[in-house]
């Protein structure tokens, strides 16, 4: 599942704001870094029963004025349990 906005500020502020409000649900940070010179920070997310991992990366790109936010969820179940499927 993926979802996208566009909001003001600089790429600086939307990674401070994000580090400093993680979403509901969230745990900490696990890993911020660049990926094609776009910055981006992944959070671990509390999944239901049988699931592996759960995360949430948000990606982030500055366009003039404004900052372009992605926000991509992914949900791997454990081994064993349903195939998985993506959602878009």
């Amino acid at each position: 599942m993926d979802r996208f906005w566009v909001v003001p500020g600089t790429s600086q502020t939307v990674q401070a704001f994000l580090l400093s409000h993680p979403p509901a649900g969230v745990g900490n940070p696990i890993g911020k870094g660049q990926s094609s010179g776009l910055p981006f920070i992944f959070f671990t997310v509390e999944g239901p029963g049988q699931v592996d991992q759960s995360q949430l990366l948000f990606a982030i790109a500055q366009d003039q004025d404004s900052v372009g936010l992605r926000a991509d969820a992914q949900i791997v179940p454990l081994s064993g349990g349903p195939n998985c499927q993506t959602s878009q």
